[in-house]
C-alpha cells in the first residue's frame, strides 16, 4: 500500500503533465490507473502494461488537437477509456446536411494488439462501407492490419470523415448502396437524402446509455439560444475585420456544456 505522502507527491507530479478537459480527467484515469495496479498485486498480470495501455490511450487523445477534424467531435466515455463517442456534421457533398452518431471502441490489448478499433454508426448511415445492419463501419480500405506506432486513432477520425466525401467500391459491405450507386444514381442520392433527414430528427433523442460524456442535442429554443447566436454572428462578423486569426468558442472553460460561456456585451 502507498502512504498517503506518497499518493500526494505521485499526485502533484502528474497534474503538472496531465491536462483536464471539462470533466474529463486525465489525471482522474492516471489516479484508477495506479489503483488498478495496485489490486492487481499478487495476479498474473503486469501492472506495467496497464500504465503503458491506458496512457498510450491518453496520448492518442492528445494527438487529436494536433490532427483535427472540421466538424468531428470526439470524446472518451467517462466510464471506460476503450469506448470514445463521436458526431460528425458533414459540410459538403451528397450527405451534405446529415449528422451522425458514433462510437469507437478500443481493443483491451491496446496498443498491443494487431486488430483495428471497430468504428460503429449508431445513426443509420446509406453508405457502401457501412453495414446495413450492425453500422459497423469497414476500415481494411486503410487499415487492413493495426500496427502500434504507425496507425492512429486520429487517423480512424479523417478517414470517417472522408468517407462521406468519397464513396468507395473496394470491401463494400453494403451491396445495394453499391448497385444503386453504380446503375441508379437518382435512387441512390434519394436514399442518401433520407439517411441524412433522418439524421437531423435523431440527433435529438434520448443518449443509448447513461454516460456524462455522451453527446446530448436540444432542439433550437429561440429565448434561449438566439441571445448566444446573435453574438456568435456579431463576434463572426467582427473577426472579418481584423487581421489577427481568431477562435471563437462558446463553451465555458473547463466545462463540457455547449453555449455554457456567458453573455458578453
Amino acid at each position: 500500500m502507498s502512504t498517503p505522502d506518497h499518493d500526494s507527491k505521485k499526485t502533484n507530479s502528474l497534474s503538472k503533465v496531465l491536462p483536464s478537459v471539462g470533466n474529463f480527467s486525465f489525471l482522474g484515469m492516471s489516479t484508477k490507473m495506479a489503483e488498478r495496479s495496485n489490486s492487481l498485486a499478487g495476479t498474473t498480470e503486469k501492472p506495467h502494461s496497464i500504465f503503458v495501455q491506458e496512457y498510450s490511450l491518453i496520448s492518442e487523445f492528445n494527438l487529436l488537437k494536433h490532427h483535427p477534424e472540421p466538424g468531428v467531435y470526439v470524446i472518451p466515455a467517462a466510464k471506460t477509456p476503450y469506448i470514445w463517442f463521436g458526431v460528425i456534421f458533414i459540410r459538403s457533398g451528397v450527405y451534405e446536411g446529415g449528422i451522425f452518431r458514433f462510437r469507437i471502441t478500443i481493443p483491451q490489448s491496446f496498443p498491443f494488439c494487431t486488430i483495428c478499433p471497430k468504428v460503429v454508426f449508431e445513426t443509420p448511415v446509406f453508405h457502401t462501407l457501412v453495414d446495413p445492419t450492425t453500422g459497423e463501419l469497414n476500415l481494411k480500405n486503410m487499415f487492413f492490419e493495426w500496427k502500434r506506432d504507425v496507425n492512429h486513432i486520429w487517423q480512424i477520425i479523417s478517414y470517417i470523415r472522408s468517407i462521406f466525401h468519397d464513396v468507395q467500391f473496394v470491401n463494400v459491405v453494403d451491396k445495394r448502396a453499391e448497385s444503386l450507386c453504380e446503375t441508379n444514381r437518382e435512387e441512390f442520392l434519394k436514399l442518401v437524402k433520407n439517411c441524412v433527414d433522418n439524421s437531423k430528427v435523431r440527433i435529438y433523442e434520448k443518449p443509448l446509455e447513461e454516460d456524462p460524456h455522451y453527446f446530448v442535442f436540444d432542439e433550437f429554443n429561440e429565448e434561449v439560444h438566439q441571445p448566444f447566436k446573435d453574438n456568435i454572428l456579431k463576434d463572426s462578423a467582427n473577426s472579418h475585420d481584423s487581421n489577427e486569426p481568431r477562435s471563437i468558442s462558446w463553451v465555458q472553460p473547463g466545462s463540457l456544456e455547449p453555449l455554457s460561456k456567458p453573455n458578453s456585451n
